[in-house]
């Protein structure tokens, strides 16, 4: 009996130092004996399918993962913000089409997305070599910058490329119009309908997944696909990201020699609309040089709006002015073509440029007369073009915009009391305000409620023109929940969506009355580290034990396939850069990671 309780007493003993030292085990992959690294995984819940693969993944590779899953971007942010995580998921769009948009916010020092906290002289040197290039000059300088933030520093791991469906009823929407842009957002002006006899009297229903906030381009909440349609730029996108004049305000556009000038040549033919008691009334504003000076010399300032947003991607802006000197033109060479900027600016004008005029109401593009504006970049920036194709962009009033954000409100500016250009209140039904947003885009947002915004067509946009809209009347529904829409689709309650969540894809397929159209898009899901010292992830071998353990085959399997790889958010660069998950890496740097504790 006495050997009996002293075998069990001496079990006990052992189980009890098992226990205070911590079990240890063995990645499957790995083959690696450690104690499980404990980590914190922040997500979406928009996320969750990609999130559990990630969280098995990680799993398998020796890490003791705890999911925090928040229901919106609100709610994860505020948790990023207050660093509670070791690594998060989010998505992220280029929205402009160019790398220096998929990096320079997110890596470099001072960026407004930094919030990793990635503080990287060589990081800020390859995205300020790359940002001084052309197109034809810059592939290999963001292929080595990719391979820095991937592989060489793991501040970056990519889960997938986005794949982006959208969804129609193709019995009411003629499917030739329908297409799916690389960056840029589903623009209205070139949907039509199949009978073409509805396009003045039915409205086009289309589905909108966020409540409006802010209409200012600068502060952008919930409105990009009205902003998008609501406000001129000065260059499009095309879906294939090729910078073109369709719908822009610029006919024509030239880099300088040096590529840190750019002159662009003016329509004559777009003009500001508004809408009063949800009726559209004409402001009797041309849109020209003054409005686009203003409108970037915001853009470019921090501080011209209270929770200024974009700033980063034009701070590179040093003067905004018109060009009316017709000399310089003359006697400037484009840098593209060695051709005079005088030359590419004509190219295709209805009439040669006689005259540079220095007001927009004295313009008269038939008689030779125009605007010509030009922007000078601090260092040479030839992506900058693709910055003036966002909608962020977007070209607003000089005259309405100060006299509602006089300096005395933005000084003192209080969000509880004050409104300001842009809040979306003034346009809400039964709020006894007066509409203050003034539209230079194809389309004027006339009214909204709780449940929809109704938009009509700008009759000052390019009018008698192929560019103008051919539907007169845009009813945004609002719907939050992804599989909420597309049961409203197939019911007729609304024509199109252009957000079908992978789970749908095949219901919207297999239904007879609806069209789907699918693409592989500038975008990504991606994992960001926590790179403050006190959390795990500011360790190198871990970061990059992490990133070798995921495997984007199976997050796009489990996806059905409904997505693709990717290195970083700049999808759009074309190299060999392709990251593999490796199990030995895995093993090399946690035995690294736990080499160094002693």
């Amino acid at each position: 009996m006495k050997k009996l309780f002293a075998l069990v007493l001496c079990i006990a003993l052992v189980l009890t130092m098992l226990a205070g030292c911590g079990v240890k085990t063995k990645g499957t992959d790995t083959g690696t004996e450690h104690e499980k690294v404990p980590i914190t995984l922040l997500s979406l819940s928009s996320l969750e399918t990609e999130t559990n693969v990630v969280r098995d993944q990680l799993t398998k590779a020796g890490f003791d993962v705890t999911l925090s899953i928040q229901p919106d971007y609100g709610s994860l942010f505020t948790q990023v913000d207050a660093r509670n995580y070791d690594i998060y998921l989010c998505t992220m769009k280029v929205l402009s089409g160019n790398p220096d948009y998929g990096c320079r916010s997110m890596f470099y020092s001072t960026g407004i997305d930094n919030d990793s906290k990635v503080v990287d002289a060589e990081v800020d040197r390859l995205i300020d070599l790359g940002a001084s290039q052309l197109p034809q000059d810059y592939e290999e300088t963001y292929a080595q910058l990719e391979r820095y933030v991937v592989e060489e520093k793991a501040y970056f791991a990519p889960i997938c490329r986005t794949m982006s469906s959208y969804g129609f009823n193709k019995n009411i929407v003629d499917a030739s119009t329908i297409t799916v842009g690389q960056s840029k957002y589903l623009y209205w002006s070139q949907i039509d309908y199949v009978d073409e006899s509805l396009r003045d009297t039915r409205p086009l229903v289309v589905c909108n997944d966020r409540v409006f906030g802010q209409f200012d381009p600068l502060t952008c909440d919930g409105t990009h696909r009205v902003l998008a349609n609501t406000n001129i730029k000065m260059l499009e996108l095309d879906d294939n990201d090729n910078i073109v004049t369709n719908r822009a305000l610029a006919y024509n556009y030239s880099i300088g020699e040096g590529n840190s000038t750019f002159y662009f040549v003016l329509r004559d033919n777009v003009g500001f609309y508004t809408a009063i008691n949800g009726e559209l009334v004409d402001t009797g504003e041309k849109v020209g040089a003054e409005d686009v000076i203003f409108t970037y010399n915001r853009l470019r300032n921090p501080d011209a709006v209270p929770g200024h947003q974009v700033y980063d991607n034009y701070a590179c802006i040093s003067d905004v002015a018109s060009v009316t000197d017709l000399s310089e033109l003359e006697n400037t060479v484009d840098a593209e073509t060695g051709k005079t900027v005088k030359e590419i600016l004509e190219a295709g004008l209805p009439a040669p440029i006689s005259e540079l005029v220095s007001s927009k109401n004295a313009t008269n593009n038939a008689a030779g007369k125009y605007e010509v504006v030009k922007v000078t970049t601090s260092t040479p920036f030839p992506q900058i073009l693709n910055f003036l194709c966002d909608y962020c962009s977007g070209i607003v009033s000089k005259k309405q915009v100060e006299s509602i954000n006089t300096p005395e409100l933005l000084a003192n500016y209080d969000p509880t009391k004050d409104t300001r250009y842009g809040d979306a209140q003034y346009l809400m039904e039964g709020s006894g305000k007066q509409n203050t947003l003034w539209c230079s885009g194809p389309y004027v947002i006339k009214s909204m409620n709780d449940y929809e915004a109704v938009c009509e067509r700008n009759p000052a946009f390019m009018p008698g023109t192929e560019m103008a809209p051919v539907i007169k009347n845009i009813t945004l529904k609002y719907i939050a929940d992804k599989d909420a829409s597309i049961s409203a689709l197939r019911s007729g309650e609304i024509d199109v969506t252009d957000n079908v969540p992978a789970n749908q894809v095949q219901v919207v397929e297999s239904d007879a009355n609806l069209g789907l159209v699918s693409s592989l898009i500038n975008g990504c899901i991606q994992m960001k580290f926590n790179l403050d010292e006190d959390h795990i992830t500011n360790n190198e071998d871990i970061r990059k034990a992490i990133l070798y353990s995921i495997n984007q085959d199976e997050v796009v399997a489990v996806k059905n396939g409904l997505g693709g790889k990717c290195y970083t958010a700049m999808t759009m660069l074309k190299n060999d850069n392709d990251l593999i998950p490796d199990p030995n890496k895995v093993k090399e740097h946690l035995d690294n990671y736990f080499a160094s504790l002693g």
